[in-house]
């Protein structure tokens, strides 16, 4: 709430939405990185 508050309700979502898109595309890495070794050996 404090944080809302400070920065503002829109500007919260926003940021919500860029850490979830980080986590995503980190995930996505870690998900290809695990098939890239998996099919052909240590990567």
């Amino acid at each position: 709430d404090r944080l809302r508050r400070l920065l503002g309700a829109s500007m919260v979502s926003a940021i919500e939405k860029l850490m979830g898109l980080v986590l995503t595309a980190v995930a996505v890495e870690m998900i290809l990185a695990g098939l890239k070794r998996y099919f052909y050996g240590t990567a």
